[in-house]
């Protein structure tokens, strides 16, 4: 892909006397680099008119789908335009894309390459997923939240219904303490009438007993006076 910034200085150079222009021969479109590896940048004089002198040239490595304002992403190095061909290493941050350029400039023009890749383990990070993860967040706060509701309900419902039921269980102890109170008086009025009809049956014998005796004594002595006549 052939920037903006690329047509308009052909466009300059048409509309004006011709100016001495580096071009970039590589990266092209097919290039792909590899983060941490070492590549080749070459620029060339187009010969259109040819460049004077050694003149100083300066390498730029850019990045950005806007072709109209791509972002600076590293200088790679500034060299004498003679030189052509200089050695990178790519770093091993660098992000995985394809919308990486380079230009070479020289006396206030610059000349951009196509578009190229870098292929890297490192991913650029995306605003939406951190929205993705706040979302998820509330949604577990409103769970717990209610957990909490229904933890807080059932407790209240457990405690009411032992409320509850306790009431019948005191009434069922109240009722048998009366039971066994009540049931204890005849048993005591049971043996205190035994009682007293023992003692009634002893003092009948002994007054019958005494009555034979007195039986016995007057017969004896109605026997002597008898005799003694």
């Amino acid at each position: 892909m052939v920037s903006a910034k690329f047509l308009v200085a052909s466009a300059l150079a048409l509309a004006s006397p011709a100016l001495a222009v580096y071009r970039i021969a590589e990266p092209n479109a097919s290039t792909v680099w590899q983060a941490g590896s070492t590549v080749t940048v070459r620029w060339y004089d187009d010969q259109n008119p040819p460049v004077a002198g050694d003149a100083p040239v300066e390498i730029v490595l850019h990045s950005g789908t806007d072709i109209n304002n791509l972002d600076r992403v590293i200088t790679i190095g500034s060299y004498s335009g003679s030189t052509g061909t200089v050695s990178y290493t790519v770093p091993a941050t660098f992000v995985d894309g394809s919308a990486y350029a380079v230009s070479v400039g020289y006396s206030g023009v610059q000349n951009f390459s196509h578009y190229f890749s870098v292929r890297s383990n490192v991913q650029a990070t995306e605003t939406k997923s951190d929205a993705t993860e706040t979302a998820t967040a509330t949604k577990t706060d409103t769970a717990t939240s209610e957990d909490s509701t229904a933890t807080e309900t059932s407790d209240a419902t457990e405690t009411e219904t032992k409320t509850k039921s306790s009431k019948p269980t005191s009434s069922v102890v109240s009722s048998q303490s009366t039971k066994r109170a009540t049931s204890a008086k005849p048993s005591q009025t049971a043996s205190d009438d035994a009682e007293e009809t023992d003692d009634g049956e002893d003092s009948g014998a002994a007054s019958a007993h005494l009555s034979t005796i007195g039986l016995v004594a007057l017969s004896a002595i109605s026997a002597t006076l008898i005799a003694r006549c």
